[in-house]
């Protein structure tokens, strides 16, 4: 099945136009078909964005795992605009719109287009992920041990997802993983869950 989870998404292209605030900034963005979230920012993603920059205030460098059109980035920039981030999506088209967005709020950020499972990137302190959830338990959890991997000592993952998609069994997944899990967040439906990795 083809979804936003795909290299070439195989819907036809069909630009259009979104506004979204967060902490009081406005962004007009692109978003297109065939990437994840096209009507705007996310529920999901502005619960994630808004806890991380809370939770998480001395990280200066964070890597996105699966940037779709650059929402979340946007959203994370909005509270801590100094912070370095790396974006990667398997998603072609949405690195495109990524780069394009984030250019026109004058943020940079380095944008892979890549398997975020298999591309070499850099290790980091922080990782931030809205997981593809309609790619499957098998990817999802490929994406969460490469953030695993991908994390320094004394790193943190931090996600969402929704508690009817999953939620309580990707907390547990995680726990086993990294020896630890913690529900941050509780809100509309979503949690938002952090591991620290501890070696």
């Amino acid at each position: 099945m083809n979804h936003y989870y795909s290299d070439q998404p195989t819907a036809p292209s069909r630009e259009q136009s979104v506004i979204f605030e967060v902490n009081g900034r406005s962004f007009a963005c692109v978003t297109d078909s065939g990437v994840f979230g096209r009507s705007g920012l996310d529920m999901g993603s502005r619960i994630l964005a808004r806890t991380f920059a809370a939770d998480a205030p001395d990280c200066t460098t964070a890597l996105e795992l699966g940037c779709g059109w650059g929402a979340l980035a946007l959203a994370v920039l909005a509270y801590r605009p100094e912070l370095e981030m790396v974006l990667v999506d398997i998603n072609e088209r949405a690195c495109g719109l990524a780069r394009k967005n984030l250019e026109k709020h004058r943020f940079s950020a380095q944008i892979i287009h890549g398997d975020a499972t298999l591309t070499a990137l850099p290790n980091t302190p922080a990782v931030l992920m809205n997981p593809p959830i309609r790619a499957g338990n098998v990817v999802v959890h490929a994406l969460l041990t490469r953030a695993h991997a991908l994390l320094v000592p004394g790193g943190q993952l931090f996600f969402v997802v929704r508690k009817q998609q999953g939620a309580p069994s990707m907390q547990r997944f995680c726990a086993e993983l990294f020896g630890n899990c913690h529900l941050h967040v509780r809100e509309s439906g979503y949690w938002v869950l952090s591991c620290l990795k501890t070696q």
